[in-house]
């Protein structure tokens, strides 16, 4: 069975009143806030009062999000985030199982900037690249590995006192 794009998702979601009121409550609170604003290399986070449900990879969503909330990514001031699961289970939220959050940062770092830069400056590859491409050195690598005698790694003699 092989692994395929999903053509269309619908990531439409529906939260019940007190359910979105606590997510809110929680990913609002000031040190949440600035938790996220550390992490993210800002002086201070805003939640957006943005929540999606991540999708699955296809054409029209290439980036793991809706296509209409996709600019987020390419905004230096914005960040998304994964609702954390203790957040999730204080809500009593459990469909959907996983949400992102969008939060607007303000005051950023010369070095998060900078990293932000490079990011989006970071060509495509030219051709299409697949998950195995590659695989064949780094397998060939991984065999090479030498031991600190500089004897070549023979992991037999472990191998066969792992079988019974």
């Amino acid at each position: 069975m092989g692994v395929r794009a999903v053509p269309s998702y619908d990531g439409a979601f529906e939260l019940s009143e007190v359910t979105r009121f606590t997510l809110v409550g929680l990913l609002s609170d000031a040190a949440f806030c600035a938790q996220v604003a550390g992490n993210s290399g800002a002086e201070a986070a805003e939640f957006t009062d943005v929540l999606f449900q991540p999708v699955p990879y296809s054409p029209g969503t290439p980036r793991g999000m809706p296509a209409d909330l996709s600019h987020h990514l390419d905004d230096p001031h914005s960040v998304v985030i994964n609702v954390p699961p203790p957040f999730m289970f204080k809500a009593r939220c459990f469909k959907p199982a996983r949400l992102c959050a969008i939060y607007r940062r303000t005051g950023i770092s010369a070095e998060a900037l900078a990293a932000f830069s490079a990011s989006l400056a970071t060509p495509p590859p030219a051709e299409p690249t697949t998950a195995w491409e590659g695989l064949g050195s780094v397998i060939a690598g991984v065999a090479d590995l030498d031991r600190d005698d500089g004897e070549a790694y023979d992991d037999d003699e472990e191998l066969d006192a792992l079988v019974v």
